[in-house]
């Protein structure tokens, strides 16, 4: 057992439970000092409907660990009483029960002993059965007027023994006493043994756990089928305990949820009406002599929040003056984002001084300023994150998790702690063996919120933790920031994402102004930065030189040409450098999907034709066009039969097969646009600079359209698809759609799970749209983006995510519902 969530977790997984009161302390005397959690049962039937019918509990039914529990416990189900009981869970190489009752004539006959068949003997003049029941062999005595069922024999006779001399701790037996007898049950768990659910949050930031508030805790499981509801109370063991940080400190509603951004996987929070009385408990807690300055005296709510394992902290005010003095003076720079000041500071250590011990090893290297709040970060990135999503109303506060635990929450509190299952899953990885990681996350975490309540009183601190089945909510947002990046220089490249050849996942790669290629991870984690010698050309293709399943990235700069492995080192012998530069994008040709690849190179009027070994193709014989090529060269296939389309700068398009001879013979001249060639409806379709649209079917005939785009339009097309842009007008399979004035990139087209989606960009406004192949909008598009957008499903759970530039040096990927 290594923490308390799985106590939890255990207890409330049991097949069966038990019922009613009888005095408290002769029972309590007969549970171990070790007990690691005990189970007072009040009412049998609504404990037995809670088991079998709330949604959390069942989603566990086939987990390793309800399994465990399971056939541990199952012999108890057999046990009838009418009463108050007691389990309690005792730790050991397996972790064993004993359960207490009062002895009834029920209870006796819901045994069905049979004396023939139990192996009765008399161990220091107490009588002890073992019981043989299915396969399990269960150890039973009667002492003063109570029955005991344990799993171990050994711990039933330490208990006989000793519960006569054993003094029940004084906090157990107040919180034992003042737990309600209306719920089904009341858990009771042991600090000491373990961690408590918020401790694997705020472990991350070294400071909190359970032993630190408390001896004990107590919880009344709440009967629900959609939500899993634990109310109780902690005592504060003494002055050493955390929680009398918040001795007689009035809580306030929290408002970090309404600041911290919608794609955190979990937020931490802090309030305190009164600084002065929190800032002496807190010189009471740390056994300073002296006491701090008041630089932070108008803070009244300490807020941290968790994206990808790293940490925000939000410090809301009443007041900004003098903590906007002593930040000044600390200032090293500043960069602007989206209208706010993004400021750099000389020195980071401060948060650890002031709010210790809320806040430990934290280094605040940058913040900004919404409205009375500060927001500080380890990194620009997370603050990047913080305005854009707060710009776009896209806060915490408006996630599904959120609102689905908003309603059972009380309004004010001392500590709030609410998490998605993502940080959930972070809480798992810290704590907990592979074997329950898996189970949680495969079966049990996806439709559940979790969050936690501390509220402080004069003698007890109230506590409220809530598992919560996820409900719709009106307006939800479908589309929201999932992670940004910040690179180290502007943005020169699009963005796009390329595959992961060990996890089938996919990530990002991008060059920056100072020619340097980046591959991010799935998670935003930039893997490694290679410098180039000048800018990429087009857009990176992958390659699988070897035919085992092992990615390369294959392009070319403005004078070479590249395959690099996915660790960024050059695939030998493809680092070829050409004389003079001005190469256009790398054509990557795979004729029979195969993998024996034809790799095109095109320089003015050169073509050098590589294969998987890096040497030229001598069998192919247009190495020398008439004129200079323009862009990459284009191959597609159908009937059986194999184009290779190159434009020339005279006008020329040259169709040809796979040894290049002309395939198809076109005779007109056409003033090429700087849009691509494409395959539609079996013909060969290019535009011109007057905005003409030329079909080209297989005999070499060109029919011209006049769609009246202007010079500088835009077109994307696949098989069976036609989309155009033409100013602030995007037409999709002949569906106009006017956006707002502004200057579009071309448009995409991209099929992914048997749906066709459009995309462009207004670069002047900053804006990008995601339509469908009906000309609607993709919920809650348009999104912020300064360029061509890439999308795709990067994490194989069926739902897309898009990537574009944001401002400047940075990335941003978006998540679509």
């Amino acid at each position: 057992m290594k923490s308390t969530l799985r106590l939890v977790l255990i207890c409330l997984l049991l097949s069966s439970c038990f019922q009613q009161r009888n005095e408290a302390l002769p029972m309590l005397n007969y549970v171990p000092e070790n007990a690691l959690a005990i189970i007072r049962i009040n009412n049998l039937n609504q404990c037995k409907t809670l088991l079998h019918e709330n949604a959390f509990l069942q989603d566990f039914s086939s987990t390793e660990m309800h399994k465990a529990a399971n056939e541990h416990l199952k012999a108890l189900k057999y046990l009838a009483h009418e009463h108050e009981s007691v389990l309690a869970f005792i730790p050991g190489e397996e972790t064993e029960f004993l359960y207490i009752s009062p002895t009834t004539e029920s209870l006796i006959d819901s045994l069905h002993l049979d004396p023939d068949s139990l192996g009765q003997r008399i161990i220091k003049n107490k009588d002890f059965s073992t019981i043989e029941l299915e396969d399990r062999t269960l150890y039973t005595a009667t002492s003063g007027g109570n029955t005991l069922v344990s799993s171990s024999s050994q711990v039933l006779l330490e208990q006989l023994n000793s519960a006569a001399r054993r003094e029940v701790p004084a906090t157990l037996l107040a919180l034992y006493q003042a737990a309600s007898t209306d719920k089904p049950a009341s858990l009771f768990l042991k600090s000491t043994q373990g961690q408590t659910l918020l401790d694997g949050q705020l472990e991350i930031s070294g400071s909190v756990r359970l032993n630190q508030l408390t001896d004990w805790i107590s919880m009344d499981i709440e009967p629900s089928s959609r939500q899993l509801n634990l109310n109780g109370a902690l005592i504060a063991r003494d002055s050493s305990s955390i929680l009398n940080l918040f001795r007689k400190v009035r809580p306030l509603a929290h408002k970090t949820p309404a600041l911290a951004p919608a794609e955190a996987s979990s937020i931490l929070s802090y309030t305190f009406e009164d600084h002065a009385t929190f800032t002496q408990n807190q010189l009471h807690f740390l056994s300073q002599p002296t006491a701090l300055d008041t630089l932070f005296n108008t803070v009244e709510e300490v807020g941290i929040f968790y994206i990808q394992k790293k940490k925000g902290v939000i410090l809301s005010t009443f007041g900004t003056e003098n903590i906007n003095l002593f930040l000044e003076q600390i200032r090293a720079g500043t960069d602007e984002y989206l209208g706010n000041e993004i400021i750099s500071l000389s020195q980071s250590e401060f948060l650890n001084v002031h709010f210790d011990p809320l806040i430990k090893n934290y280094k605040a290297a940058y913040y900004t300023l919404l409205e009375n709040a500060f927001v500080f970060a380890e990194d620009k990135g997370m603050l990047q994150t913080v305005i854009r999503n707060y710009n776009q109303g896209n806060t915490f506060s408006k996630t599904r998790e959120y609102a689905s635990v908003e309603k059972s929450l009380a309004n004010e509190s001392n500590i709030l702690f609410v998490s998605k299952n993502k940080g959930l899953e972070t809480l798992l990885e810290e704590d907990f063996s592979g074997s329950l990681q898996k189970d949680m996350k495969i079966r049990a975490l996806n439709d559940y919120a979790y969050a936690c309540q501390i509220i402080g009183d004069d003698s007890f601190y109230h506590t409220n933790i809530l598992v919560q089945k996820l409900s719709e909510i009106e307006n939800p947002r479908n589309t929201f920031p999932l992670f940004s990046v910040s690179l180290d220089a502007k943005l020169v490249t699009e963005p796009q994402f390329v595959i992961n050849h060990n996890t089938r996942k996919k990530e990002i790669v991008v060059q920056d102004e100072n020619n340097v290629l980046y591959l991010i991870s799935t998670t935003g984690k930039v893997l490694w930065k290679k410098e180039l010698s000048s800018r990429i050309q087009g857009k990176i293709q992958q390659v699988d030189l070897y035919k085992n399943g092992r990615l390369q990235l294959a392009f070319t700069t403005n004078d070479q040409f590249f395959v690099i492995d996915r660790n960024g080192k050059v695939v030998q012998p493809f680092e070829k450098t050409y004389e003079g530069g001005n190469l256009n994008p790398l054509a990557v040709f795979d004729y029979e999907q195969n993998r024996k690849y034809r790799l095109v190179v095109t320089q003015g009027n050169k073509v050098f034709m590589y294969n998987s070994r890096g040497d030229i193709v001598s069998g192919f014989t247009y190495t020398e066009a008439e004129d200079a090529i323009l862009g990459a060269p284009k191959h597609f296939r159908f009937a059986n039969k194999d184009y290779l389309v190159f434009k020339l700068a005279d006008g020329s398009l040259k169709i040809l097969n796979r040894i290049g001879k002309v395939r198809v013979d076109v005779k007109e001249k056409l003033d090429f646009s700087d849009n691509e060639a494409y395959l539609y409806r079996n013909k060969f379709i290019v535009s011109d600079k007057g905005g003409d649209i030329y079909a080209v079917d297989t005999k070499g005939k060109v029919n011209k359209n006049n769609l009246n785009l202007n010079e500088y339009h835009g077109f994307d097309a696949t098989t069976k698809s036609l989309v155009t842009l033409n100013d602030n007008v995007i037409n999709i399979k002949g569906k106009a759609v006017t956006m707002d004035l502004g200057v579009y990139t071309k448009p995409r087209i991209f099929y992914i799970y048997d749906v066709i989606y459009v995309s462009t960009t207004d670069i002047q406004n900053q804006k990008t749209y995601l339509f469908y192949s009906n000309g609607r909008s993709v919920a809650d598009f348009p999104v912020l983006g300064n360029g061509m957008a890439d999308l795709a499903d990067i994490d194989n759970d069926r739902k897309l995510e898009l990537v574009t530039k944001d401002e400047n040096n940075n990335l941003v990927v978006y998540k679509l519902n």
